[in-house]
């Protein structure tokens, strides 16, 4: 039997953050369905690499072009591929991307077998690395937040918090994307830790946080 996971993180340590994770073989591939545009997917794998450089347990790597097996696939006997989309989802000013996680009941429900990511075709996106304009979001933004969905983060940090507040650095873990999503293209100092806590590398503390479910953003 398989699962859709979705739910929200409500603790206030780094573990609950991460209910489920990667296990066994941490290198994770991700594949491109044949919807992804060419011209993204360096830019993809660029924000794949921000987590990996933090030198935790796990990375996400890019393994190729493929069919896709469908968003949201938990098809036990498929959960082997990773897949990215590039498709409709709700138009311009919606939901910007969605990540969804599988896992399998009988064998070790703690324990993520796919993961697949999905990003709305219909945005008004900006793709480069300078500051997005006053109707853009930034692609690379998005792409490096769902990665951190991808890696097994449920949930956000609180609105309220000093990660995503304004009081500080605008963390790529809060639910909404700041500045068009510019405040979303770097990895700062709690998405760091949350990380590393759950697959340790560098190390780092717990955090405080409610997980507030994102309205633009499905994870």
């Amino acid at each position: 039997m398989s699962s859709i996971f979705t739910g929200l993180a409500y603790g206030h340590s780094a573990s609950s953050y991460y209910p489920r994770k990667w296990k066994i073989d941490l290198s994770v591939p991700y594949q491109f369905s044949l919807s992804i545009p060419d011209h993204l997917k360096d830019n993809i794998r660029e924000q794949s690499a921000k987590w990996n450089s933090l030198d935790g347990e796990l990375s996400l790597y890019a393994d190729g072009t493929a069919q896709g097996v469908g968003y949201g696939n938990c098809v036990e006997l498929t959960y082997q591929e990773n897949f990215l989309y590039w498709a409709d989802i709700d138009g311009p000013g919606g939901t910007l991307a969605r990540e969804y996680t599988c896992h399998f009941l009988e064998s070790d429900p703690d324990r993520i077998r796919v993961s697949s990511i999905q990003y709305d075709r219909e945005e008004n996106w900006h793709y480069g690395t300078d500051a997005s304009g006053s109707n853009e979001i930034s692609f690379r933004g998005v792409a490096l937040h769902e990665f951190g969905h991808m890696s097994g983060w449920v949930g956000h940090f609180s609105a309220s918090s000093d990660e995503c507040s304004g009081s500080g650095p605008y963390h790529t873990m809060c639910a909404n994307p700041n500045q068009s999503g510019d405040g979303w293209k770097s990895l700062e100092q709690h998405d760091k830790h949350t990380f590393n806590a759950a697959y340790p590398g560098s190390g780092g503390p717990t955090l405080v946080g409610d997980g507030a479910l994102s309205r633009r953003d499905q994870k």
